[in-house]
């Protein structure tokens, strides 16, 4: 528990990625704190994966059918590369 944090052999220390493991428990643990849970505001930090994010909202703006294609915003099948506008 992260109350327990500290104790020798807490779960969380033989975790893949041990403080990101950590750093969710508690934010577990403090939403459980709040009368009610599903309003509380995570402060995780969320990753975002993009490929050439600035140009896949100008596409998608202009609705550029022909350049979704090198931005990876059209549906591909799994032996599809992923395009890269970038690298030519």
């Amino acid at each position: 528990s992260v109350s327990k944090a500290l104790a020798p052999g807490a779960f969380w220390q033989s975790a893949e990625k041990p403080f990101q493991c950590l750093a969710v428990c508690r934010e577990i643990w403090l939403a459980h704190q709040t009368p009610d849970p599903s309003t509380y505001v995570c402060s995780l930090p969320i990753h975002s994966d993009g490929s050439c994010n600035g140009l896949q909202h100008f596409v998608a703006i202009s609705r550029d059918h022909f350049g979704a294609k090198f931005v990876n915003m059209q549906q591909s099948t799994s032996d599809m590369v992923p395009e890269d506008a970038y690298s030519g």
